[in-house]
């Protein structure tokens, strides 16, 4: 089999998506199995090299062949010669925008190659905290009200808007970005217009919530293919500041593993909640393959929020598997991506309306 796997690309969270894509990578190779590393630089330029498989390499300038794909053809091309390779399936380990939000599944669609994890719409769906919301409150699924700000609004309509509907303290948060980027609290007027402009800087929409003041941070992941979908172990991520900042999700304790229990120390009830809710977010947005949901738990009223969905979650969540090796774990997301296309492919797509039949 051969499979690309995607990595990289024109989003904040870049370094995160390479750190994911060669593990992923790595954890595949072998057996039989010829994998393709695609890394998309920072400017949206695909290279592919076999150094690919060392992240050492891109703490500098990686170099590499230039490659792409062309509608309608599952080959992967690449420039400066007539190599052509057909890919079986793509493992998409791009977080953020420009790979999770939709866009490269498109490009795939077009080329009919299987690709792990959200359809379009799921991942354009789980990537736009204002889409995915009205999409739980649709299906009644729990989370914090909210308020969406579009830039270039008047900045005092808006914060008087945001007063009025939520007031403080609020959560400000740029609609598609992830790993907390962007993300700021605000406890009045002036913190708010800061905050603002903070999240403006990554999206020209904002996502505004109410600040729960007194809360527990839980995170599930939840595999399926459209039809059965399974929850995993609760995990419970920690933090030293008001919410869990990037830097702790990537440098601190909770990426060390001392930061976070797993699973989390939580009663049966709480844990069974979380993980139905994290079920039906999951399906809420049409989601395939793996995904992470991120709860809120209010430890004043005992109330619980989903947060948000991960469709390309970091690591790609599989550590929250553990009874199944990470190997099992991508394979298992290859075979449902392979199916998704297959039965795709059956469909019709050709209607005879003799609309433009001559005569």
């Amino acid at each position: 089999m051969n499979i690309a796997v995607f990595f990289g690309g024109r989003s904040c969270e870049h370094n995160i998506s390479v750190a994911t894509g060669v593990q992923a990578a790595n954890v595949l190779a072998g057996n039989g199995h010829k994998v393709y590393c695609v890394y998309v630089r920072r400017d949206g330029k695909w290279k592919s090299s076999r150094a690919f498989f060392d992240v050492e390499v891109f703490r500098g300038e990686p170099g590499g062949r230039s490659v792409y794909l062309l509608p309608g053809d599952n080959r992967l091309r690449f420039k400066l010669g007539v190599k052509k390779v057909r890919i079986d399936c793509a493992v998409l380990c791009m977080h953020g925008r420009n790979g999770e939000d939709g866009t490269i599944q498109g490009l795939l669609e077009l080329s009919r190659i299987p690709y792990t994890g959200g359809d379009v719409f799921a991942s354009a769906a789980g990537m736009d905290k204002q889409m995915m919301k009205k999409l739980f409150r649709a299906d009644k699924i729990p989370s914090l009200k909210c308020v969406t700000i579009r830039k270039g609004e008047n900045s005092d309509n808006a914060i008087k808007k945001i007063n009025f509907a939520l007031g403080f303290p609020v959560i400000v948060k740029p609609a598609r970005a992830g790993s907390s980027i962007g993300i700021g609290i605000a406890h009045d007027r002036n913190e708010l217009s800061v905050a603002l402009e903070s999240a403006f800087l990554w999206d020209t929409k904002v996502v505004v919530e109410r600040a729960i003041k007194n809360f527990t941070e839980l995170n599930c992941a939840v595999i399926g293919d459209g039809r059965k979908s399974e929850a995993g172990q609760v995990e419970k991520p920690t933090s030293l500041s008001e919410f869990l900042t990037y830097d702790e999700k990537y440098h601190g304790k909770a990426k060390s593993g001392s930061g976070r229990e797993f699973p989390a120390n939580i009663d049966e009830a709480t844990s069974e909640r979380v993980r139905s809710l994290a079920v039906r977010a999951f399906d809420s947005v049409g989601a395939s393959g793996i995904a992470r949901v991120d709860f809120l738990l209010d430890n004043d009223t005992g109330k619980l929020y989903v947060n948000e969905i991960n469709t390309i979650p970091g690591s790609l969540a599989l550590y929250l598997f553990p009874e199944k090796s990470k190997r099992e774990m991508l394979f298992l997301l290859i075979d449902i991506a392979i199916k998704r296309q297959k039965e795709n492919d059956r469909l019709s797509y050709v209607y005879d309306d003799k609309l433009l039949k001559k005569g």
